[in-house]
């Protein structure tokens, strides 16, 4: 097979990477970008976040590990933690729900950890966390999904603990709806909303920082504009900020809180906080015009460009493939998987 490929490969070679170098000169990037060497500002105290989730399917089940941890730094390192085990059930939309319970995780452990920070930092983009495709789709039905908001979301807890508030009502959802997994997962939605609500009520605290994006805000291509920026310059800087809303983005209406998140003004720009590192996208739920104030405060907390609380707290956080099959043998779990034959 390696030798058909590798023939493929000769014959779309050239193709290939004249798609990948693309001409910048059309994009006009420069002068986008203001250049300047982004000096340390004062020492503030900062905290930053991350999540992360992984599991193993069974042919009955899923087990799962989600875990989260919050750092704050003022002249010493603090660490709030908080970690789930358990079988996913209802078996249905694995990946999904489980991107909400890291998402819901996070946004505890951050809420927690904003007490004792002027500034928090999140790994990836607010925007996309709010208007991120729902798992269970066109489901449950009309009349299932006012049941739930009549009778649930009154019941969840936003800041009693780190947990899934949503998942103490399972039972209580299996014997009412035919829908089970729908109803579930539409349940563990609204508790995502209910919860980046509290976090937003901070937004003058709030700071994401995405490594990658696929936003073309911008320059309106194809291509993302973290790109253009990436190969359009080299030296510190940050772009000009542009200004949105979630309004702009999304057609469909929120379950609940529609007039909360569309009505947030977000400020967005890139940076490059150390000369040849990587180019970063900022989110701030917010309207600012001073980016490089808030910039040289952050950057007293970076190394390599990028600030280093939340490289620590990704590091801390990351659930491995190895670990997870460890999780698994001390269930003593002889279920199949439904792969033994390949």
């Amino acid at each position: 097979m390696f030798n058909f490929i590798a023939e493929k490969l000769t014959q779309k070679k050239k193709e290939i990477l004249d798609k990948v170098n693309f001409d910048l000169k059309s994009f006009d990037a420069k002068k986008l970008w203001i250049e300047k060497e982004i000096k340390e500002g004062e020492k503030v105290p900062i905290a930053a976040c991350d999540g992360s989730y992984n599991f193993k399917e069974f042919r009955g089940f899923t087990i799962y590990a989600v875990t989260s941890e919050a750092l704050v730094f003022d002249e010493k390192l603090k660490s709030i933690k908080a970690c789930d085990i358990d079988i996913l059930y209802p078996y249905k939309f694995t990946k999904e729900r489980l991107r909400f319970y890291m998402h819901i995780f996070e946004t505890k452990a951050l809420l927690k950890a904003l007490k004792h920070a002027d500034i928090a930092l999140l790994d990836g983009s607010i925007i996309g966390d709010i208007i991120r495709p729902l798992p269970f789709r066109l489901n449950p039905k009309s009349e299932v999904k006012n049941e739930i908001k009549k009778e649930f979301l009154p019941k969840l807890e936003i800041s009693n603990g780190i947990e899934i508030s949503s998942r103490k009502f399972f039972k209580e959802i299996e014997e009412r709806f035919e829908e089970k997994a729908e109803a579930q997962s539409y349940l563990e939605y609204l508790e995502h909303l209910l919860c980046m609500k509290e976090l937003l009520k901070n937004n003058d605290k709030i700071v994401a920082i995405a490594k990658t994006s696929q936003a073309t805000d911008y320059f309106k291509e194809n291509i993302p504009d973290i790109a253009i920026f990436e190969k359009s310059t080299h030296k510190q800087g940050y772009s000009s900020p542009i200004y949105g809303s979630i309004d702009a983005r999304l057609k469909r209406s929120f379950p609940i809180l529609d007039d909360f998140f569309r009505n947030i003004q977000f400020t967005i720009f890139y940076a490059r906080l150390e000369d040849r590192r990587n180019v970063l996208k900022f989110e701030i739920p917010k309207r600012i015009s001073n980016v490089e104030k808030l910039l040289e405060k952050i950057k007293r907390i970076c190394v390599e460009g990028y600030p280093y609380l939340l490289k620590k707290a990704h590091n801390d956080v990351l659930i491995s493939n190895k670990e997870m099959e460890k999780i698994v043998k001390a269930f003593g779990f002889f279920e199949r998987t439904g792969r033994e034959v390949l």
